[in-house]
């Protein structure tokens, strides 16, 4: 078979555990399932990186989230797959939905012929908005307070208006899965030719738990009746502005401490988030169909992360824990040749590079993550690793004053490590898959205690050496633009 297209497909923010799960006697996800029964289906896939900006760069240039030092984004000088591919002939594309730390302020459109991304394109017109001569002026007059108060009674008026007309609210119209969907199989049958194309499309629906529809949400929760779609649209109204807050709380408090939140608060949000998958994955049918009947596309469905439901105590996935709620991802691989069937082995995101490479034909380059195309990837080590404690990026790029936080699995035994205050933990996964139990210290599990305590170690020593590096070239260019170089 010649090189084949490759679409990737992106679910920001989808669970593992909601792959194949049901609801008020209804799946979820039946299409992504359904696709995931005719391919590869990775039972214990992880996120590289947690959240979006450390766990995108392995799926583009492979290696591990930390490589490139304590940045995000792809640096100056980073080849992804996506420009080989392009090297190589194929035409390229990606439709990429409001996601700022996905745009090309970050180097995303690297390799990309074409390459929407509508966030950062609205960002000038938003700028704008937020210097308004009026909001300068009550500002001045009324004080800061007062102007805040203003705008958060705003804010409340406008979810109140697409509460009551149970509109899909997302941060740009073009983002909506439907219209996602409907432009990437636009382009996919433009490219569909005598090249090869590459097509990745990001979905943001899940993200916000409230980009669904009315009829979805009813469908999940059961109700049929006007009083129970009433206090749908109650719930969202009220939810929006207290699951901010939550998640907001989540990220300030210390990481050990429960966020606060009443005894339903899990419920009706998941209820939310749900209905949001259920309806990504209907908008997603087309497209699935599509690469289905197609005998020359290899598909790739995957997460950048999970998120939290007071599991651990906290909510959101901001990088304050790796638990597995937040670092189990779902991962399928559809296409011809792709050898069918359930894999139990860990295996993360720094895989599909290496996998894409190999199925159009490129040289697999250095990168020791195993392929998920055929075969039994492993056992591990995998790792996951983020910076602690970081909030809202954008448009930022280096974090000095973070500390590490890694994960490291191999087996059923995942360890987990905390630079700023040491702490260690250590969970069998088989016997205890809600990582309730820290192993620490048990002499029944020492061996595994110390191999992965030694691997994390070495892991952080080594992201020490490329965070100098990275630093160090940084400051070249700095000083080479200073003096008209570059």
């Amino acid at each position: 078979m010649s090189s084949p297209n490759v679409i990737l497909v992106t679910l920001d923010t989808m669970r593992a555990d909601r792959l194949g799960r049901e609801r008020n006697g209804r799946l979820l996800t039946p299409h992504l399932s359904e696709f995931g029964s005719e391919g590869r289906v990775f039972t214990r896939a992880v996120a590289a990186g947690i959240p979006t900006y450390f766990g995108f760069p392995p799926m583009f240039r492979g290696g591990l989230a930390l490589d490139g030092g304590k940045v995000i984004g792809l640096p100056v000088g980073t080849t992804t797959f996506v420009e080989e591919l392009s090297r190589r002939g194929y035409r390229t594309a990606a439709v990429v939905a409001s996601n700022p730390y996905l745009s090309h302020y970050y180097r995303y459109d690297a390799g990309f012929d074409v390459f929407d991304d509508f966030y950062a394109s609205d960002l000038a017109g938003r700028s704008r908005r937020e210097r308004r001569r009026s909001m300068r002026l009550v500002k001045s007059v009324a004080g800061g307070g007062v102007t805040m108060r203003l705008r958060r009674a705003k804010a409340k008026y406008n979810y109140l208006c697409e509460c009551a007309r149970g509109a899909n609210p997302a941060l740009h119209e073009g983002s909506r899965a439907e219209k996602v969907t409907e432009r990437g199989l636009a382009l996919a049958r433009s490219m569909d030719g005598d090249r090869p194309f590459f097509l990745w499309l990001h979905y943001m629906d899940l993200h916000g738990y409230f980009y669904a529809t009315q009829a979805d949400r009813r469908a999940v929760v059961g109700a049929s009746i006007p009083i129970g779609d009433a206090r749908i649209r109650w719930n969202r109204y009220r939810y929006i502005d207290r699951w901010t807050g939550q998640v907001i709380r989540s990220q300030k408090e210390p990481p050990d401490m429960d966020v606060e939140h009443a005894p339903g608060d899990e419920e009706i949000l998941t209820g939310f988030y749900d209905a949001a998958m259920l309806y990504a994955d209907r908008c997603l049918a087309p497209l699935l169909d599509w690469s289905r009947r197609s005998t020359r596309t290899v598909t790739v469905v995957t997460a950048d992360h999970g998120e939290q439901f007071y599991d651990h105590g906290k909510i959101g996935h901001a990088p304050i824990s790796i638990y597995d709620e937040v670092a189990r991802v779902p991962l399928l691989v559809h296409g011809p040749g792709i050898e069918r069937g359930e894999v139990n082995d860990w295996v993360s995101h720094s895989s599909i590079p290496v996998s894409i490479r190999e199925a159009s034909g490129l040289p697999s380059g250095s990168e020791q993550a195993p392929s998920l195309l055929a075969g039994a990837p492993g056992g591990g080590p995998v790792f996951t690793e983020t910076l602690l404690g970081v909030r809202a990026p954008f448009p930022r790029r280096r974090f000095d004053e973070h500390a590490l936080l890694i994960a490291c699995r191999r087996g059923p035994h995942k360890y987990v490590w905390r630079e700023e205050d040491g702490a260690e933990q250590l969970f069998d996964l088989d016997s205890d898959p809600g990582e309730k139990e820290n192993l620490i210290g048990r002499s029944d599990v020492a061996g595994a205690e110390t191999e992965l305590r030694a691997a994390v170690r070495a892991r952080a020593a080594r992201i020490g050496v490329l965070d100098a590096r990275s630093k160090l070239s940084g400051s070249v260019r700095k000083l080479g633009k200073s003096i008209g170089i570059g």
